[in-house]
């Protein structure tokens, strides 16, 4: 039998997956602007470059990252879970659940995937929150 595997393993799995190879999910820094450096970025090597990056910068990449998970393929709905992965990882450390690790990991993930279909003011900043704090924990 094999190995149970935490929800946000899988998600490390699958942004890794979905990261490599030609047509690895990328965006362009050069639409995004804000100090991004101005060519394609793959989603993998984004968290290094936001860290360098003011709020600014941050704010119009996550835009750009929501706008793809709500309207383009599920594949960018990982894509930006994957970018937020240190932020869900540190969250669901701080949850105390009867059910373990893999059911904190769930919340946290069903918690993700309610901000990400809410709209406006609030969901935004529950956002650009985790992704601060994804930065950070990084």
């Amino acid at each position: 039998m094999a190995a149970s595997t935490s929800p946000l393993t899988t998600l490390e799995q699958c942004f890794a997956t979905l990261t490599t190879g030609p047509g690895a999910l990328a965006i362009d820094g050069r639409t995004i602007r804000h100090g991004l450096p101005p060519r394609t970025i793959p989603l993998d090597q984004l968290h290094g470059i936001l860290r360098h990056v003011g709020s600014p910068a941050r704010v119009a990449t996550l835009r750009v990252l929501v706008e793809h998970a709500r309207t383009g393929s599920p594949a960018w709905l990982v894509g930006l879970a994957g970018v937020l992965l240190p932020g869900l990882r540190l969250l669901a450390a701080q949850q105390s659940t009867t059910g373990g690790p893999a059911t904190a990991e769930t919340r946290v993930l069903g918690w993700f995937r309610a901000a990400l279909a809410a709209h406006g003011t609030a969901a935004d900043q529950r956002l650009q929150w985790l992704l601060d704090t994804a930065i950070v924990a990084a």
